[in-house]
């Protein structure tokens, strides 16, 4: 187990933009978790926002995902048309409730999972000295910030 932080609602964080602003630059590769639905809407069913995109992506592997019946999960790397497609749901379509359009997915720096976005809004990270101290660089602090808890767990625990 490694020490997260976690971020209760990513739109109360003073500096959300920046922190993934953050993380699409330092991170080579992504997984994101989507329910094999190619036939509703997303109105209908908004964990499937952005599901025809990614799968539009080059360079994929999509596999089933055992954390949710008949859901895929999908990695590859975090190429340029990658992060254009996860600004287009992340910060070119948020609001004051939902900072991403997008219900679950990690970020990956050197095979490692330091980042996820769950749940819409819940913001998870993985705290490696060398990420930390580049975050406080660009006056990303996390002390005495009311909607932040610092806990012991794997990312593949959540």
């Amino acid at each position: 187990m490694t020490k997260k932080i976690v971020i209760l609602n990513l739109v109360d964080f003073p500096h959300w933009e920046t922190l993934i602003d953050f993380y699409f630059d330092e991170c080579d590769a992504f997984e994101i978790f989507f329910p094999d639905d190619t036939e509703s809407t997303e109105d209908y069913n908004p964990l499937i926002t952005g599901y025809k995109d990614f799968l539009n992506l080059p360079q994929l592997n999509v596999n089933q995902w055992d954390g949710m019946e008949n859901s895929v999960c999908i990695t590859g790397p975090l190429n340029d048309e990658a992060k254009n497609t996860f600004y287009k749901y992340v910060k070119d379509n948020h609001d004051d409730k939902y900072p991403a359009r997008l219900w679950t997915f990690f970020l990956v720096k050197n095979k490692t999972k330091v980042f996820k976005i769950d749940d819409f809004t819940v913001c998870i990270l993985e705290t490696k000295p060398e990420l930390m101290e580049k975050l406080n660089k660009l006056g990303i602090d996390f002390d005495d910030i009311d909607n932040i808890n610092v806990s012991d767990f794997d990312f593949d625990d959540v």
